[in-house]
């Protein structure tokens, strides 16, 4: 147990945080000591029965259930109940239920379990109506509280009623389908509360098995993940393998169900295994490019595009996980940016694929940008080293001359690449530095740019920080010509409401001296005026009021061309203006609207 000056942590408090691994933990200290003890044993089985150890719970209770009074039974029997039904041992199962008063919630709901395993429907349909009214009073009370409060009791309804449909699942076989949609759609409602959806899908498991609904039950695994709950995700993976492939290191893992094959890799990524899930997935990607490959010769459409899906998903995993692995640098962005745009093949309308992509040539553009200025800021403080011990010995520097003219031939090349990077005139070996730095920004950045552009054309959400990207690089490298190519097919790839949300960063550099920027934002600008007039009108006509000569005249010549269309708007907002500094009123000529 963990003390904290003269507290002490209580296990029962991890229970109340759902840290249930942690609250095991705690229990099994505290059992080393006394292992008698009532609460501790039903404190720990509360915790085996939330990590989904049946077979641990379902020994502890056969091997504790003689040795406690007929009290601690009855509060075993519950939990000794749900690990003989996750194990599937109904007899066992039905002995521990008989120990559950008849008269409680869990009495009936489990009675009713049984009675279905039994095809008992009859019987069953009893069960869930006497479960039902008895938590009636439980869910009023309270509903009348809180939402959050009621919740559990609205978990309980939903696994009612689901139970009423596994009746109608086993007598209807039409309604099969409907109901496994049905129930699908309905567990997206449910909160993402990984002991909920454990006993939901326990219900489900009385008709349908973990094979025949594994996209529920990958999702539910994703939730163990996401939830920290990494070891019920791998049994819940392992389950939907068939194998455990931690117990067969030597062998690759099995392909029969790509989806859940990929969705063990990642848990392995989460579980600190990340050199063997970068493994293999580099493996599982070659495997699955043959059975693409196969889908194509078969012509199986949807198997094909599943296929692609999943690759593109894979690819981009690969992308991810080469970057946290050895960072950025000029060994592995080619490498980074492969993955990315094979994801991107694969999936040409995945939002996060193009994302992707489009951030690891702008982390690329930033790297070689910021490597650039480094090495500026060396040679700057070299020359000014240089010239301080110049200037202040120069006796010393007569010396080193006489020194330097009978020097070898080796030295006088280095010393004339030392002065060559001091002479403030550049050399033809700087000139080269300077143009392949140019090319290798540019090879990032045009496709950073249309990558950004297609991920906004995909986003459904608030897409504001690829947008500012964009700018970034539009305002450094948008007069070059291939840049602005980039930026002009991207601004029409757009709806233009996406820059209503950066016309301050817009207006900024309406007076930017880059003739190709100017024109761009010139022509943007002018398009958000025609349709979004009422956006851009206070902003520009607070430019117009600059006093630099070309921030004012780029201001006024947009308020011109909206004038054509939006005049009466136009020359209210220069009225107001001007009413506001107090200056003579002028208008902006124009014809009327």
């Amino acid at each position: 147990m963990k003390h904290f000056g003269e507290l002490e942590i209580q296990a029962t408090w991890y229970e109340k945080l759902h840290e249930w691994e942690d609250a095991l933990v705690a229990y099994d200290k505290k059992m080393d000591t006394n292992k008698d003890d009532p609460e501790l044993m039903l404190g720990r089985m509360r915790c085996l029965e939330a990590l989904g150890e049946w077979g641990q719970l379902h020994q502890q209770c056969c091997e504790k259930w003689t040795l406690v009074n007929d009290e601690t039974q009855a509060k075993m029997a519950r939990m000794a109940a749900a690990a003989a039904w996750g194990l599937g041992q109904w007899d066992s199962m039905e002995e521990y239920t008989c120990m559950i008063p008849r008269d409680t919630h869990d009495g009936a709901f489990y009675r009713a379990v049984l009675a279905l395993h039994q095809d008992l429907f009859s019987l069953a349909q009893q069960c869930i109506d006497k479960a039902r009214d008895l938590l009636d009073a439980e869910l009023t009370a309270m509903a009348g509280e809180s939402y959050s409060r009621a919740y559990g009791a609205m978990v309980s309804c939903h696994m009612l009623s689901e139970l009423e449909e596994v009746i109608q699942y086993k007598l209807v076989p039409e309604r099969r389908e409907i109901i496994r949609q049905i129930w699908w759609e309905r567990l997206q409602g449910c909160q993402r509360i990984v002991e909920d959806w454990q006993k939901i899908l326990m219900v489900r498991s009385l008709v349908v098995s973990p094979h025949e609904d594994m996209r529920t039950w990958l999702k539910y695994a994703s939730l163990c993940g996401k939830s920290g709950r990494l070891a019920l995700a791998h049994k819940t993976l392992v389950l939907l393998l068939g194998v455990d492939p931690s117990r067969q290191l030597d062998h690759p893992l099995p392909t029969v169900h790509p989806q859940v094959t990929y969705a063990y890799m990642k848990n392995m990524w989460k579980s600190a295994r990340k050199i063997d899930a970068f493994q293999h997935m580099q493996h599982f990607v070659q495997t699955m490019q043959q059975q693409a490959q196969h889908a194509i010769a078969t012509e199986d459409q949807q198997h094909k595009q599943e296929l692609h899906k999943l690759m593109a998903r894979c690819f981009l995993k690969l992308g991810e996980w080469q970057l946290n692995l050895q960072g950025i640098n000029e060994s592995t962005i080619p490498k980074v940016l492969q993955y990315y745009s094979a994801a991107t093949e694969h999936d040409r309308s995945w939002y996060k694929a193009w994302h992707a992509w489009a951030v690891m040539n702008f982390e690329a553009v930033l790297h070689y940008k910021h490597q650039n200025q480094a090495r500026d800021e060396k040679k700057k403080l070299r020359h000014a080293s240089g010239a301080n011990i110049t200037n202040t010995t120069t006796a010393s520097s007569t010396a080193a001359a006489t020194t330097t003219a009978t020097s070898t031939e080796g030295s006088n090349s280095e010393s004339e690449a030392e002065s060559s990077e001091n002479s403030p005139t550049p050399s033809p070996l700087q000139k080269k530095v300077a143009e392949d730095l140019s090319k290798t920004l540019l090879m990032y950045t045009v496709p950073a740019v249309q990558g950004f552009f297609r991920s906004i054309s995909l986003s459904r959400g608030n897409n504001l920080q690829d947008t500012l990207r964009v700018l970034t690089l539009w305002f450094d490298y948008g007069h070059w010509p291939d840049v602005n190519e980039a930026l002009v097919e991207g601004v029409k790839a757009i709806q233009i409401d996406t820059w209503l949300q950066v016309i301050p960063q817009l207006i900024a550099r309406i007076d930017t001296p880059r003739p190709l920027v100017g024109r761009l934002i010139h022509q943007l600008l002018t398009d958000i005026g025609r349709y979004h007039p009422q956006a851009l009108i206070y902003p520009l006509t607070v430019a117009s009021k600059s006093t630099t000569t070309a921030r004012h005249n780029a201001a006024n010549k947009i308020l011109k061309n909206m004038c054509e269309h939006s005049n009466t708007l136009v020359q209210q907002a220069m009225m107001v203006s001007q009413e506001q500094c107090g200056l003579p009123l002028t208008l902006v000529t124009g014809p009327e609207a």
